[in-house]
């Protein structure tokens, strides 16, 4: 709001605290301006970054919309269902676009019922800081009554230009496998996608406080 430049927009919003999304409205139209503010911004596409305040030329093709996410932004995502309820949260995946220091919190309940109202959720915090030498990612304990099923636990950090030289989780060291098939298949571990320049994470969702150390 302290952004006159940002206000001014009319055919761009953002969608919860991370998400800049900016729509093509006239047809035929495969690219559009789209006005950054301040602060570190990922194409949710490409991962390509930029650097507000600014205005960019996007791509626009029929297959998606322009969408940005935020430096510093951790996003919790699931597995893709049909419906509400046709299979529990696994793995639950953050998605982590790394920035200075940040933190967010994640709430979750049955979604089904209307439990949560009794207060039957969990909530967590999760924080990342980064530096030159390395990652780090903490999770604290989950707190309420609410207990998922069991499940496995997902970190997915984006725009990473280079294979770590070691994960560890807790102080103890991640094997690496050679490829995300291998992870999916493996309870837990890490990869390295070098086309997408995205390491994956996978450890069991056990709602205990966790700490992972990813040295570049």
């Amino acid at each position: 709001p302290n952004d006159p430049a940002a206000v001014s927009q009319e055919t761009e919003f953002l969608f919860g605290d991370d998400f800049l999304v900016a729509p093509v409205l006239k047809g035929g139209e495969t690219a559009r301006e789209v006005y950054l503010p301040r602060g570190d911004w990922y194409d949710f596409w490409t991962d390509r970054r930029y650097t507000g305040p600014s205005n960019i030329r996007a791509d626009a093709p029929l297959d998606h919309i322009p969408i940005f996410v935020r430096g510093g932004a951790i996003v919790p995502t699931q597995q893709v269902v049909e419906y509400t309820g046709q299979a529990p949260i696994n793995p639950l995946t953050f998605e982590i676009y790394p920035d200075g220091s940040s933190s967010r919190d994640y709430y979750e309940d049955d979604g089904l019922s209307f439990d949560y109202r009794r207060g039957v959720s969990l909530a967590q915090r999760l924080s990342a800081s980064v530096n030159d030498h390395d990652l780090s990612i903490t999770v604290s304990a989950r707190q309420g009554s609410y207990h998922p099923p069991a499940r496995s636990l997902e970190l997915k950090i984006h725009a990473q230009k280079q294979m770590p030289g070691s994960v560890e989780i807790n102080g103890k060291a991640l094997a690496p496998l050679q490829s995300s098939a291998a992870l999916d298949h493996s309870p837990e571990g890490w990869t390295y996608d070098k086309i997408n320049k995205v390491v994956w994470i996978k450890t069991p969702d056990q709602g205990a406080a966790l700490t992972v150390q990813i040295e570049k």
